[in-house]
């Protein structure tokens, strides 16, 4: 029988705990997201840091204000590799990342948009510590949507309880085709999404589809933002 000294198995090397930190952000991202859009209040508060109260107030409002919002697509993804160096049992990052939505029934390509998150590394368990602020509705208070059909496309107008430009959106939102279709000239308008910021810190969004292409949003004076599908 041979005895080899020093046969110990050795640390594994950095890339391959970089690849684990790598799963487990990813995880925590997909938690995070489900717990987001699943109204699951233990869930959402499970993967965050407990010793932050402010942060963790601000996400469980963000969870409420999700709650009428309808979604095929709702998930954060890193934007960038974690580094390959050797992960301390006890770690803090900020990292880029992006989410990814699509409101059901018209949005047929994901909106996408950056964000900074921070993670946090206890031991063996992860947990969201930061999550940088989005441009999108639900960042400045609880969503409501409208829907509607004009014609042979399917219409959503997200706004908030009792904003006033939303209703007005709603109606105009035909006549506003008409226009899309007149300025294109006889380029088929198959659909739209467009952006825009209201005052006090509220948003409006409005999405039209019927197709499962879209080109590159065209941006005009106007400061709407519209895609053909």
């Amino acid at each position: 029988m041979t005895l080899c000294g020093g046969c110990a198995p050795r640390p594994a090397a950095p890339a391959t705990r970089a690849g684990d930190a790598r799963i487990s952000i990813q995880a925590l991202l997909g938690s995070y997201a489900t717990a987001l859009r699943g109204n699951d209040v233990a869930a959402l508060r499970a993967v965050l840091v407990p010793d932050n109260p402010t942060f963790v107030a601000a996400q469980l409002r963000l969870q409420a204000n999700l709650i009428h919002l309808k979604t095929d697509t709702f998930e954060y993804r890193p934007a960038a590799d974690v580094p390959a160096d050797p992960i301390a049992t006890h770690q803090q990052w900020r990292l880029d990342a992006e989410l990814f939505y699509a409101v059901s029934g018209v949005d047929t390509v994901g909106v996408q948009r950056p964000v900074t998150i921070g993670v946090r590394r206890d031991d063996d368990a992860w947990r969201l510590s930061d999550v940088g602020a989005i441009a999108v509705p639900w960042q400045f208070g609880p969503v409501t949507e409208t829907r509607k059909n004009v014609g042979d496309k399917k219409v959503v107008v997200l706004g908030h309880p009792g904003a006033q430009l939303a209703p007005r959106i709603v109606d105009e939102v035909g006549g506003a085709m008409r226009s899309l279709s007149e300025f294109w000239g006889r380029r088929d308008i198959r659909g739209c999404s467009s952006s825009r910021r209201v005052p006090r810190r509220s948003s409006q969004r409005l999405s039209v589809a019927n197709t499962p292409r879209a080109s590159p949003p065209r941006r005009w004076q106007t400061g709407l933002t519209a895609a053909s599908r």
